[in-house]
């Protein structure tokens, strides 16, 4: 994870391969401190090349972070991009696995 500081802006970028998701322990930190920023009143945005798969599962891990179920956390996820997240079954086993440490 590499931190890049602006005045009044925090960005972090972190290479996430959908085709080989991995352990979760990096995820839970970028999802903690995202959380915290919402929790501070801070906005937050989360992207990737199309919207739709990582920058979702990072949405739905800050949303579990913040104490959302997972299920709960994917419905407000796919209600807010307007498509159905995760895309793959991959993804959701994926998401199950980051929600039960």
């Amino acid at each position: 994870m590499e931190d890049v500081a602006w005045p009044h802006r925090v960005s972090f970028s972190y290479p996430l391969d959908l085709a080989r998701l991995g352990p979760t322990e990096d995820i839970a930190e970028i999802a903690s401190a995202l959380a915290t920023l919402l929790e501070r009143g801070q906005n937050i945005a989360i992207h990737c090349r199309q919207g739709i798969g990582r920058s979702a599962l990072i949405a739905v891990a800050v949303l579990v972070a913040m104490g959302i179920d997972v299920e709960g956390a994917i419905e407000r996820v796919a209600v807010a991009r307007g498509c159905p997240v995760p895309v793959t079954p991959e993804q959701r086993q994926w998401l199950l696995v980051f929600s039960c440490p």
